[in-house]
């Protein structure tokens, strides 16, 4: 069964399983609605930033009590457009070709952090332009940056990723919050809580995430064929 709109409030360690605790939801597309408000599993998979999960509260045998929660992360500006660059912005002539892909470096005064060509417009001349930024371009700016614009569209991302500045790597979190020394004196295996963003630390992108979402996969496995 699927549940959507649910929100989890608590993930704990419960005799060798994982319980996960939740108020509300609804059945998806592909099963039905659910009057449980807690189920137990053999493994879980954390896929989402715990910074921004709200008052999840997380209890896990082999977690040791050291778990990070605490990652600042970046707010992403992102606009769309679809028009034509300016030449006189960047410095070129007319007839220069415009450019596909610009990036910038933090620098004060510097209105944007990338542009992307995303194909061409609809009108003749014009490309669709995927720009980033720290804060929101409004209209006087993408003017400057634009010579002619024919439609706009804005979505400001908080929370996009952390904030990749240089730290210990002591400072990541784990990628298997349940693998610590706690618990599991008894011999029984500890259920694998894998958390997927801990990937997010080191390099934060699409295709990373893939990486880490097929190594939880493979340590799921791993650990259910030792059941």
């Amino acid at each position: 069964d699927i549940l959507v709109n649910a929100n989890v409030t608590r993930v704990e360690s419960v005799e060798g399983r994982v319980r996960v605790s939740w108020q509300g939801g609804a059945g998806g597309a592909h099963g039905p609605s659910s009057p449980a408000t807690a189920a137990e599993f053999d493994a879980v998979v954390i896929a989402t930033p715990l910074e921004l999960a709200g008052d999840l509260e997380i209890e896990l045998s082999g977690s040791d009590g050291n778990i990070v929660t605490d990652r600042p992360h970046q707010t992403t500006h992102t606009t769309f457009v679809d028009g034509t660059l300016s030449p006189a912005y960047f410095d070129i002539s007319a007839a220069h070709p415009r450019p596909y892909d610009i990036l910038t470096m933090e620098l004060e005064g510097v209105e944007f952090s990338s542009v992307g060509y995303h194909g061409a417009g609809t009108t003749r001349g014009a490309s669709i332009y995927k720009l980033f930024s720290r804060v929101e371009l409004d209209d006087e700016a993408l003017d400057r940056i634009f010579s002619a614009r024919s439609a706009t569209e804005r979505l400001v991302w908080r929370g996009a990723y952390p904030v990749l500045d240089p730290v210990d790597d002591e400072a990541w979190p784990r990628f298997d919050l349940n693998s610590g020394d706690g618990g599991g004196g008894d011999g029984t295996p500890l259920a694998p809580v894998m958390y997927v963003n801990a990937m997010e630390s080191p390099v934060s992108c699409m295709e990373t995430e893939i990486i880490s979402a097929k190594n939880a996969a493979l340590r799921i496995a791993d650990a259910l064929e030792a059941l």
